[in-house]
């Protein structure tokens, strides 16, 4: 079999897309196994599958380098949907997600994603260890905890602790947060499935800046840095209540590619 591929990142938070359309490929998540390894194939945090769906412009569904399917990735749908709109040059997309329909919007380099409401799945603040720790689901399960010295924090090993907590049935992400001042952040993420730290997370930046809104009582737009870069993350409220979760970040193309295996 003969697959056509796309490597795109944003701040180095790297994805292969592949279309199946007529569902041709067997295994996803074998595929993801394979082809995300690092040095040993093509190497990335995870692979972008775009299917036909009935209910939007299409369907994309996640596959993490350990072969687990995630039900949402702020940054994979902005490269899935940079290159759909490359591919068609629709501006504005509905993408089928397994967390719902997302809207995104193509302006300029850059892609606006609507990531909906947060929601408040588990008790919002508890504490592991000596370490005080908020749950949010930003599409996907994230624990944001705020550090100093982040730099040189150990985030892998206190990433994985927190991340196979008992208390979080299908593990979670956990995002260590250094504030530079209430309108900027400098956040590292481990993110589940991965089982290692990347570069920036998306959704992960979408709970840091939620997180934030809730304990400083602020709204408006965050610039957050991570090891990649900038992002920028916008809380629309109504009174306390947040009503709205905006991503903006610039996909960038790698590279394109085939690959001549049956999968």
């Amino acid at each position: 079999m003969k697959l056509e591929f796309y490597k795109y990142h944003v701040n180095g938070n790297d994805f292969i897309i592949i279309e199946d359309l007529n569902n041709r490929i067997k295994n996803y998540s074998k595929l993801a196994r394979e082809l995300c390894k690092r040095r040993f194939s093509i190497g990335a945090d995870g692979l972008l599958i775009i299917n036909d769906s009935k209910v939007a412009d299409f369907k994309m569904r996640i596959f993490n380098p350990d072969g687990s399917e995630a039900e949402m990735c702020g940054n994979g749908l902005a490269c899935v949907s940079k290159y759909m709109y490359e591919k068609i040059g629709k501006q504005k997309l509905n993408v089928e997600t397994l967390s719902g329909i997302k809207c995104v919007e193509i302006i300029n380099n850059f892609v606006k994603l609507d990531m909906g409401r947060p929601k408040f799945e588990k008790e919002f603040k508890m504490k592991i260890s000596d370490m005080e720790i908020y749950y949010v689901n930003t599409g996907v399960p994230h624990v944001v905890t705020f550090v100093k010295d982040l730099k040189n924090f150990d985030v892998i090993n206190i990433g994985r602790k927190i991340r196979y907590d008992k208390r979080f049935k299908y593990g979670t992400n956990v995002n260590f947060v250094e504030e530079i001042n209430e309108r900027e952040f400098f956040v590292r993420t481990y993110e589940r499935g991965v089982e290692d730290e990347t570069f920036s997370c998306g959704t992960g930046l979408c709970a840091v800046a939620t997180v934030v809104s809730i304990l400083k009582g602020t709204s408006g737009k965050y610039n957050i840095y991570t090891l990649g870069g900038k992002s920028i993350v916008e809380i629309i409220k109504e009174g306390n209540e947040i009503k709205r979760i905006y991503l903006y970040v610039e996909p960038i193309f790698v590279f394109k590619g085939e690959i001549l295996k049956d999968f």
